[in-house]
C-alpha cells in the first residue's frame, strides 16, 4: 500500500488485499494512514460498509471504483441503474443519507416529478427511520413534532414509509416547515395520512383536533397587518389593478384552500408576496421590508411573520405570472402599442399611501400625466375586495374630485 495517494489506489489495493486473502482484515488503520482528505476518508467508509453488509449476506461482489471515486451527483445517478446489485446500492443509499441528505432528497423528488423512478422504489430501498433522517436535516423540531403524530395515530411500519416519503417528495418542505404554524405542519401531515389510509374528511377534522389537545398545541393568532397599522408608503401601488385576477392566480398554482376563499397556509402566503413583486419588476430581486407592506396586506399575511430578501419562484410560477400580466395589458386596447416592461413601469410600480379607517383602506396614488389612460380600463379596479381581506381597498387614483 506504499506510495497510494487516491481514494482509487487505496480502494484498489484494498480489495486486491482482501480477495487474495479471503478475509476481511481491519480497515480502520488504513483509513487512518492513507486517507489523506476528508473525501478519501468517507469514501473508505463507504468501502467498509459495503464490505460489513456483503460479509453479512455471506457475498463478496467487486464494488465498481468508479461509484467510490465519482462526485456526488454520479453516485445519485447510479441508483437508478437497474444493474446494480442491491449489496452495493443499499450502503450507497446509506452513505448519501449520512453525507449529503438534502442532496439526496432533491434528487428523490426529481425523479419522481419526472417519472424517471416511481415513489414506491424509494420506499423499498428506504425505511421509515431513513425518511425521518431526511425529514430531520430540513427541521428537526417539525421532525420530531411529527414523529410524535405517527406514534399517537399508531402508524405502522408500512404505512409510516408511505407517509413520509409522500410527505417529503411533495410541495417544497423546507419552505412551508420554515414558515408554517405546528397546527398547520400537523393539517398537512394528517392529510398526507388520510390520502394513504383513504379516510374521509369528518375523521381528518376530529383526528387534527384531537392531536393539537395531545401534544398541547394552541394556534396563536398573530396580528394582522389591520392591526396597529395605520398608515404606510409603497412603491408599487399600481398592484391594485392586478387584484381581479389574484384569486385565479393564486388558484393555478395551489396557493388556495378547497374553497378558494383563502391562502391555504403562511408558506403560500410567502409566496404570493414574492409572486406579487414578481409581478411589479418582472424579475427576482432583493427586496426590503417595507417595499412589501402592500403585499402583505393583500395576502393577509400577518406582520409579525419575518421575511427573507429573496425567495426563488419556480418556472411554473413565473411563467403563469407573466402570462397574466401579458393577458391584462392586452385588455387594455389603449395600451396596444406598450411592451409589458412599459406597462410595469409606467403603471404598476407606482408610490403611493395606504391609510387604514376604520371599515377600510384607502389606497392614493401619486398622479402622473399618462394616468388620464385610465378612464379607458375596461375593468373594476376602484374597490379591492379579496375573500380573504377583513377590510376592503378603496383605490383614489386619477380621480377628477377628491374621494369623500
Amino acid at each position: 500500500m506504499q506510495g497510494c495517494n487516491t481514494t482509487a489506489e487505496i480502494v484498489h489495493n484494498l480489495f486486491a488485499t482482501l480477495w487474495s486473502e479471503n478475509e476481511l482484515p481491519s480497515i480502520l488503520k488504513l483509513i487512518n494512514g492513507k486517507a489523506t482528505t476528508q473525501e478519501d476518508a468517507y469514501g473508505l467508509e463507504t468501502v467498509l460498509v459495503m464490505l460489513q453488509e456483503t460479509e453479512q449476506q455471506g457475498t463478496v461482489e467487486p464494488v465498481p471504483l468508479h461509484i467510490v471515486q465519482s462526485p456526488w451527483e454520479r453516485q445519485l445517478e447510479c441508483l437508478e441503474d437497474d444493474n446494480l446489485p442491491e449489496t452495493i446500492r443499499k450502503p450507497l443509499l446509506q452513505r448519501l443519507i449520512r453525507f449529503q441528505p438534502k442532496e439526496l432528497l432533491a434528487y428523490i423528488r426529481r425523479s419522481v416529478s419526472e417519472h424517471r423512478l416511481p415513489l414506491t422504489r424509494w420506499t423499498e430501498w428506504l425505511d421509515e427511520d431513513d425518511w425521518i433522517y431526511l425529514a430531520a436535516n430540513l427541521s428537526l423540531s417539525v421532525t420530531e413534532q411529527l414523529r410524535q403524530v405517527t406514534e399517537f395515530m399508531q402508524l405502522n411500519e408500512q404505512t409510516q414509509r408511505l407517509v413520509w416519503s409522500s410527505c417529503l417528495t411533495t410541495g417544497r418542505k423546507e419552505e412551508e416547515w420554515a414558515y408554517n404554524s405546528p397546527e398547520e405542519n400537523i393539517r398537512s401531515f394528517v392529510q398526507v395520512v388520510a390520502f394513504v389510509q383513504n379516510t374521509n374528511g369528518t375523521s381528518v377534522e376530529a383526528t387534527i383536533r384531537h392531536l393539537t389537545e395531545e401534544l398541547h398545541i394552541h394556534e396563536k393568532a398573530l396580528p394582522d397587518i389591520d392591526d396597529g397599522a395605520e398608515l404606510l408608503f409603497m412603491r408599487n401601488a399600481g398592484l391594485c389593478l392586478l387584484t381581479p385576477w389574484l384569486v385565479r392566480l393564486f388558484g393555478m398554482l395551489g396557493y388556495l384552500d378547497e374553497e378558494k376563499k383563502e391562502l391555504k397556509d403562511t408558506a403560500s402566503k410567502v409566496r404570493a408576496i414574492f409572486l406579487l413583486q414578481y409581478l411589479v419588476y418582472g424579475e427576482e430581486r432583493e427586496h426590503g421590508e417595507s417595499e412589501l407592506l402592500f403585499n402583505r396586506l393583500l395576502t393577509g399575511l400577518s406582520r409579525h411573520v419575518p421575511l427573507p430578501k429573496r425567495l426563488s419562484l419556480t418556472t411554473e410560477e413565473k411563467q403563469t405570472a407573466n402570462s397574466m400580466i401579458e393577458g391584462v395589458k392586452a385588455n387594455w386596447s389603449k395600451l396596444k402599442g406598450t411592451s409589458v416592461e412599459g406597462f410595469r413601469r409606467s403603471f404598476i410600480a407606482r408610490s403611493g399611501t395606504l391609510e387604514q379607517q376604520e371599515e377600510r383602506w384607502l389606497l392614493s396614488v401619486k398622479k402622473k400625466t399618462h394616468d388620464i389612460l385610465l378612464e379607458s380600463v375596461p375593468w373594476s379596479f376602484r374597490q379591492v375586495r379579496l375573500p380573504w381581506l377583513k377590510k376592503y381597498i378603496q383605490v383614489v387614483w386619477n380621480e377628477k374630485q377628491e374621494f369623500i
